[in-house]
């Protein structure tokens, strides 16, 4: 099709410029003309004068009312993170010195309160609202010494420079305790500079280290989930999406020769599993010489910040639960999902969430199974995921012949339409009717669970032919093949079950069929093939809800967590320090305070329950036009309306 006929092809739309003509100087000269001046006086704004000697920082910022600062003070204490820090900093101390202007629970006030309003995450920021913006009955309760402020303009220049050190001090006296990072950040240095500077950390230290930051973080996510009333936090069932959001940082160097200023960041890409294919720590995907990479995809430095994020996934229009992460921990892009998502488990059972349903993209499908799959179910989470599109119909085979289709096992008889499903789905071969009708028919060849997982971890599965009651006829079970005629649709009773070809069934070099085709049940381990193995049968009406609905609700907390009118999680200018420690400690806050934004909403909206013994709810967003979209009157007939005459 030539450009010309796609133009043609293209919807008409209005392509008329909103801006003014092009002027001349001349014209444009006239028409200010037309406005009138400014008569602006000869002398100089005086900023020596009284009014700016007696306007101090304080004067235009807004105050924290008592009230609202001794809730954020029971708040963090309910945290635990005030005794966790002092304890930590007092061990180390050899003797006790002058107390400091700036306490640790002061710290972490003004952490809130900055992550809350959605100003910068800055120390200059920490330090207005400690010396600044809460009353001197506040300052004395979280141990600000905070002196009169002078009056002089020098002096209050030095007040302010020695207030707003002491808040730096004390902050990174806190982070020392729960750096994990042996990096030197802030300079731009070469590799070898880089390898020389950095500190001496043992393994031991270093997990230790990032078991306490991970601590820290999700005990703020956890404080924010417990602002719900307990009736509401009892409707949750465990079910939870997993994924990671990058956040940038304030770092611009794509420079090999030299690292960036925070090493601990790195290339984000748009793509696959977010790493930087240049990035010699991050091994290739195995069987592959590099990894994929789309043309022209996004890159920019970030961290990945890793999530576990309720859903309720109740069907209805009723929401009985806001979606809000539970579990975080923050990496470097693309470094070590599994690992990442091991942490968060290990938190969430710590703090004893209850589990369900776990979804994530391809990212998780494509992990190791003996560092994510496995690891998730002996947390007790049921995977739900997609797959790509190398990994859709026939995913192996099993000890016992049962053929693992899309996570789920079947006969292996099933015809190769069925098993390939997806696969033409996908290529476009087949519509999304015929893909579901497809879908259906497999349920006449899917292993049914004959009993629940024993003590050794063992299930035992039948084939849809085997039992009592087949759903299917096979030669190879002589009981299926007795008649069993049920009633259907249609009110007519017959034996409607399919009738399954052996030709398809593979034997050895024997001529033995395979175990499945040979005894009643078989059995199967839980963590057999567990890289591919779902909950559910993948593609279903139940599968297809369930994994959006924990889906949407991990991307929408993403976008209420990086909104600039609040939180701006993902902009790098609030959050100018460098570190993993000191950034996963930002985004904690920020992500719990995006929390305790939601819930308050969520509460605001709720409705009371319809009866005795239920729980309140918010009704669900209708996926129809809202109800104020703007439709123009348009006229009945297709003919243009008259104009009236021109006066």
């Amino acid at each position: 099709m030539s450009a010309p006929t796609r133009q043609k092809a293209l919807p008409q739309r209005i392509r008329k410029s909103t801006a003014a003509p092009s002027m001349t100087v001349e014209k444009f000269r006239a028409r200010l003309a037309e406005l009138g001046g400014q008569e602006w006086p000869d002398e100089p704004l005086d900023h020596e004068g009284e009014v700016w000697r007696s306007s101090g920082p304080e004067s235009h910022l807004p105050q924290f009312t008592d009230k609202h600062v001794e809730w954020v003070i029971a708040f963090i204490e309910k945290t635990g993170l005030p005794a966790f820090f002092n304890d930590k900093i007092n061990a180390g101390k050899k003797k006790a010195g002058r107390p400091g202007r700036v306490s640790i629970l002061g710290v972490l006030v003004a952490l809130w309160l900055c992550a809350e309003t959605g100003r910068g995450m800055l120390a200059l920021h920490m330090r207005d609202v400690l010396f600044h913006q809460i009353s001197p009955a506040m300052q004395d309760k979280i141990g600000i010494r905070a002196d009169a402020v002078p009056s002089a303009p020098d002096k209050r220049l030095a007040y302010d420079l020695s207030s707003v050190a002491c808040v730096s001090r004390r902050f990174r006296l806190m982070l020392s305790h729960i750096d994990p990072s042996p990096l030197p950040k802030n300079r731009r240095m070469a590799w070898e500079d880089l390898d020389r500077l950095k500190r001496d950390l043992a393994v031991d230290d270093m997990e230790r280290l990032q078991a306490s930051l991970d601590w820290v973080c999700n005990q703020m996510l956890e404080a924010a989930w417990r602002t719900l009333p307990r009736a509401v936090r009892r409707q949750y069932r465990g079910n939870a999406c997993i994924d990671a959001t990058p956040m940038k940082v304030g770092v611009r160097s794509y420079n090999a020769t030299v690292c960036a200023s925070d090493p601990d960041a790195g290339i984000y890409v748009r793509d696959g599993d977010h790493a930087d294919p240049s990035d010699k720590d991050q091994p290739a995907v195995k069987g592959k010489a590099k990894r994929f990479q789309r043309k022209n995809s996004v890159r920019f430095f970030a961290y990945d910040v890793h999530l576990i994020v309720a859903a309720d996934t109740r069907p209805g229009v009723k929401q009985h639960l806001p979606s809000v992460p539970l579990a975080m921990t923050v990496t470097r892009p693309g470094e070590d999902p599994a690992g990442s998502a091991r942490r968060m488990f290990a938190s969430a059972e710590q703090r004893n969430h209850p589990t369900g349903y776990l979804s994530g993209d391809a990212l998780y499908s494509n992990q190791n199974e003996a560092e994510y799959q496995i690891p998730a179910l002996a947390a007790g989470r049921k995977v739900v995921m997609t797959y790509t599109d190398a990994q859709l119909g026939n995913q192996g085979s099993h000890a016992s012949g049962a053929h693992l289709i899309e996570g789920w096992y079947y006969c292996p008889s099933m015809p190769a339409d069925l098993v390939n499903a997806t696969v033409d789905y996908r290529a476009d071969r087949i519509d999304h009717a015929t893909w579901q009708q497809r879908i259906t028919e497999r349920q006449h060849y899917r292993m049914r669970r004959a009993e629940k997982v024993n003590a050794r971890g063992y299930e035992r599965y039948r084939c849809p032919a085997a039992g009592a009651n087949p759903i299917a006829v096979c030669p190879f079970k002589e009981r299926s093949e007795n008649e069993r005629a049920t009633r259907q649709a249609d009110q007519t009773t017959v034996d409607a079950r399919i009738e399954i070809d052996p030709s398809n069934v593979p034997t050895d070099d024997n001529g033995v069929r395979p175990q499945v085709c040979r005894q009643e049940t078989v059995s199967i381990h839980v963590t057999d093939d567990a890289k591919f193995r779902q909950s559910l049968q993948y593609g279903t009406e139940e599968h297809y809800s369930l994994y959006n609905l924990m889906r949407q609700s991990q991307e929408g907390e993403h976008g209420r967590a990086k909104d600039e009118a609040y939180q701006g999680l993902g902009s790098p200018s609030r959050r100018r320090m460098r570190g993993r420690a000191v950034q996963s400690l930002f985004a904690a806050f920020l992500l719990a305070a995006a929390s305790v934004r939601k819930i308050d909403t969520f509460l605001k909206k709720a409705k009371e329950p319809d009866g005795p013994g239920g729980a309140i709810f918010v009704l669900k967003r209708s996926p129809g036009l809202r109800k104020n979209t703007w439709h123009p009157d348009l006229p009945d007939s297709p003919d243009p309306p008259e104009l009236a005459p021109a006066a």
